[in-house]
């Protein structure tokens, strides 16, 4: 499968890209969720929170077709310089298994040497299929942690990997 990746700010038109992959993404990892899962405007109130925040964003596509993506953050586990968070990294469900998610994980990986971060912190839903991959991609359970989603207590895997 073709596809490129870039760098990309994270403007109202690429927020309205975005949303539909999120969403779809995270409803087929967690068919259970579907509170505010299926409130768009849950999701535009996210977006428009991390618009406003230092990030960086890599969006994969295959010709103009939004694929994927992956955003960086500061930490909210550790917050040093010195640490960073995968704080969404989502690949359409039509897209699984085509090395979408490695891809954006090596760009992460590749971004974070190149800006001397020396951790990266990622937090899923126990249970996600992704968490499997983030172990798979270097990443090691650090702890488990409540946190309220989607009208729910949820148990969340908070993984840190070595950069």
């Amino acid at each position: 499968m073709e596809y490129t990746l870039t760098e990309s700010p994270l403007t109202p038109e690429l927020i309205h890209e975005v949303i539909p992959v999120h969403r779809a993404s995270f409803r087929h990892a967690h068919p259970e969720l579907h509170g505010a899962s299926s409130d768009p405007h849950t999701y535009q109130q996210y977006w428009n929170n991390i618009s406003a925040a230092p990030y960086h964003l890599c969006c994969v596509r295959q010709s103009s077709h939004l694929l994927g993506f992956a955003l960086l953050t500061a930490s909210r586990v550790d917050r040093t310089p010195n640490a960073s968070e995968l704080r969404a990294m989502y690949v359409h469900p039509n897209h699984l298994r085509n090395g979408i998610g490695t891809a954006l994980m090596q760009w992460a990986v590749g971004f974070l040497r190149a800006t001397d971060v020396a951790t990266l912190h990622i937090q899923v839903i126990k249970g996600n299929p992704a968490e499997q991959f983030y172990v798979r991609q270097g990443a090691s359970p650090l702890r488990e942690v409540q946190k309220e989603i989607d009208g729910q207590i949820l148990t969340v895997v908070v993984l840190t990997r070595t950069i």
